[in-house]
């Protein structure tokens, strides 16, 4: 497994808080910090509520490689897949 999901699993085994969820959304060092989070609500969360997650960042522009072949991608593409897509990758 990647260190992405190597991460994610400590993340799950954790059960992150309401605040340790929302620094990994807004994290300020690092697209990739915030991706994770994001992978960590759609996996985790009850489908009812990931919309109130997920409607602040559907418009973020930052841009980041989401995937091993380096395509570029920006947050809220990222967010808007998680939720649409059954296999988003």
């Amino acid at each position: 497994p990647s260190t992405a999901f190597c991460l994610l699993y400590k993340y799950c085994e954790m059960r992150l808080t309401t605040k340790q969820l929302h620094t990994l959304l807004t994290h300020k060092d690092s697209p990739y910090i915030r991706g994770i989070g994001f992978l960590y609500l759609r996996l985790l969360l009850d489908p009812k509520q990931l919309w109130e997650w997920f409607s602040p960042f559907l418009d973020d522009p930052q841009v980041f490689a989401a995937t091993a072949d380096k395509a570029e991608t920006t947050i809220g593409d990222y967010a808007k897949r998680l939720l649409t897509e059954n296999q988003y990758y």
